[in-house]
Parts: C-alpha cells; structure tokens; sequence
C-alpha cells in the first residue's frame, strides 16, 4: 500500500473538510 499513509490521507482531507462540511450543512439546513 505504498503511497497510503497518514501524511497523503490527512492532506487529502484538510482541503476536503473545508468545503465538504459547509456544503453537507448547507444541504442539511436546505
């Protein structure tokens, strides 16, 4: 599983969560 790890995963995720989280909220309060 090379080039899966900790590091790669939270990167992906930082940016993700930035927009990801608003928009499920956004849809929630819609």
């Amino acid at each position: 599983m090379s080039g899966f790890d900790l590091d790669t995963v939270g990167a992906a995720v930082g940016p993700l969560q930035t927009w990801v989280l608003p928009a499920l909220l956004g849809l929630g309060l819609a």
